[in-house]
């Protein structure tokens, strides 16, 4: 039950440390394989890739953390801390990795 309380403070930032790792570490390997200089419909194979990567980290976080998460024990003062959290972590993936809608990814 503990684990869960703090689950639902800590997981939403981890789960933000993790969507960094992947999503640059994708920025890096398709930079090095040269996905940038292959189109695909008029958009480089990374662009694009790095966009389905942050519509599905958002789309996660949104799935897991926005509803109303329920924290069974201590309820009454966790529950709006873990919501607070969650907002922020979904804030910040949101506001870091929307760059790579329009800035230069190599």
């Amino acid at each position: 039950m503990r684990y869960r309380i703090l689950f639902a403070l800590a997981g939403p930032l981890i789960l933000w440390a993790g969507y960094f790792s992947a999503i640059y570490g994708l920025q890096a390997v398709g930079c090095r394989a040269g996905w940038d200089a292959m189109m695909l419909g008029g958009i480089s194979l990374l662009r694009l890739t790095t966009i389905v990567a942050f519509v599905v980290a958002v789309s996660v976080s949104a799935l897991l953390y926005l509803p109303h998460r329920k924290v069974e024990s201590g309820g009454e003062t966790i529950l709006p801390i873990a919501r607070y959290v969650a907002l922020a972590g979904l804030a910040s993936t949101i506001l870091v990795f929307a760059g790579v809608f329009w800035l230069q990814l190599c």
